[in-house]
């Protein structure tokens, strides 16, 4: 679950300081279950702003 879990966070976040996450994640045992919850947050909120940004390129690409 934690591979698949970090396979995951790597896969969205490729733009995101996903270093310092991973760092504090290896360091900070116990905090991962927090940050767990708040990438999920994240997760959400990056997914919503990908797609908006799909969406606007592609009507972008249409405008013009």
């Amino acid at each position: 679950m934690v591979l698949g879990y970090r396979v995951h966070i790597l896969q969205v976040h490729l733009l995101l300081k996903k270093i310092r996450v991973h760092q504090v994640q290896m360091v900070l045992g116990f905090q991962v279950r927090i940050l767990q919850v708040h990438l999920r947050q994240l997760l959400l909120l990056k997914i919503r702003v990908h797609q908006v940004h799909w969406v606007l390129g592609f009507q972008v690409r249409i405008l013009q």
